[in-house]
């Protein structure tokens, strides 16, 4: 699988001829990665400190799978995903940073797709501001944002876009905060839509494991804090398709649950 590495400010690079990417900043870092062709790509950040722009291309009919795991601190990134027509993303990250602050602004031209699944842990607090503009006829978006607040607490702020005439849009909105705490979770879902010929919904939640699930584990010799974890757990991979990535994460998860 390609990969990109992004740690304490600098670059490595295993990637092939599928992927271009283009790095500029210091302070602020300014990452363009453009997909020419079908692919797979990994990228991990640790260490960072500074402020992240980052900009995804897929060019026209173009497949991609990404996954993302982020261990920062004090982490302030902006995204921009470009789907050219008939192009389809999916993405899978990981957020573990201290201070989150993300903003996601998606642009979708004719028959893309996108499947979007946002896993955080959150330790202090996390804000995340996500806009997907419908720019093109029969685009469909689907959001997953999922976070267990454990010390820290989560703000989503998730709103879809479809202008008069961009018909055929379909737009999925999933947004759901575990909180393991008593400090406030916010979900703000939003759909802003100027078009009859769209199909669109929005689903969020905010509460606690249930207790029926964490009674189960406990019957069967799991104490109370193991079993919160197994079920952070199984949040944490939901919708996660590959399965290296998969063990990966759990060997992550394994090492920091210590």
């Amino acid at each position: 699988m390609n990969t990109i590495e992004v740690k304490n400010n600098e670059i490595i690079k295993n990637i092939t001829t599928d992927i271009e990417v283009k790095h500029t900043g210091t302070n602020v870092i300014n990452l363009k990665i453009v997909f020419n062709r079908s692919t797979d790509l990994k990228i991990i950040y640790s260490g960072l400190e500074s402020k992240l722009n980052i900009e995804y291309v897929l060019k026209d009919g173009v497949s991609v799978n990404l996954y993302e795991i982020r261990v920062t601190e004090k982490a302030k990134v902006q995204y921009n995903y470009s789907l050219k027509d008939n192009s389809k993303l999916y993405l899978y990250r990981l957020n573990n940073s201290l201070n989150m602050r993300e903003v996601d602004i998606i642009s979708l031209n004719e028959s893309t797709q996108i499947e979007f699944n946002l896993r955080t842990l959150a330790t202090t607090t996390e804000k995340y501001d996500i806009y997907v503009y419908h720019d093109g006829l029969n685009a469909i978006s689907t959001l997953n944002n999922l976070g267990v607040a454990l010390k820290g607490n989560i703000v989503f702020n998730v709103t879809g876009v479809v202008e008069k005439g961009k018909k055929g849009s379909v737009l999925n909105q999933n947004n759901q905060i575990i909180s393991l705490n008593n400090l406030k979770n916010q979900i703000d879902p939003n759909l802003l839509i100027d078009e009859y010929d769209v199909v669109a919904e929005h689903n969020a939640l905010i509460g606690k494991f249930s207790y029926d699930n964490i009674f189960y584990l406990m019957s069967r010799g799991i104490n109370e804090e193991d079993s919160i974890r197994l079920l952070s757990t199984g949040l944490v991979l939901s919708n996660l398709i590959n399965e290296e990535i998969k063990e990966e994460i759990i060997k992550y998860l394994d090492e920091y649950w210590r």
